[in-house]
């Protein structure tokens, strides 16, 4: 799916999920599982097949995360706690290694950056 800045029905296709984006040579996948971007199966599942079909686009060389609405994610969804889906491939652990695999095998992924050596932050007087 191809990012279209007048789609403003873009961002509500999935209600739970990783929407998928390119913009020009990086792919961009939100998460998307309000209230706080629970990392349940559902959006891990498709956080992975996200990150795979980056890597395999040849046009892709860099991937970003982030997440939906005022915070990046909250973690593990509590509401999978003790049930089956809480262990259930892929689990955390290894959604994390395949997004440390993905930087990896991409090269020139930036995990941060800055275009000033020290950043300025705003202090109250």
């Amino acid at each position: 799916m191809k990012y279209d800045a007048g789609d403003r029905n873009a961002l509500t296709e999935t209600i739970i999920g990783t929407p998928y984006r390119t913009h020009g040579a990086v792919a961009v996948i939100t998460l998307d599982n309000p209230p706080v971007n629970g990392l349940g199966h559902e959006v891990r599942t498709e956080l992975v097949a996200g990150i795979d079909r980056a890597l395999n686009d040849a046009a892709v060389s860099a991937i970003v995360l982030i997440g939906a609405g005022k915070l990046f994610s909250g973690g593990a969804d509590i509401r999978e706690f003790n049930t089956p889906k809480a262990m259930a491939e892929p689990t955390l652990r290894t959604v994390i290694r395949i997004a440390w695999a993905g930087a990896w095998s991409l090269r020139s992924a930036v995990i941060s950056g800055s275009y000033r050596p020290e950043p300025r932050l705003p202090c109250p007087r």
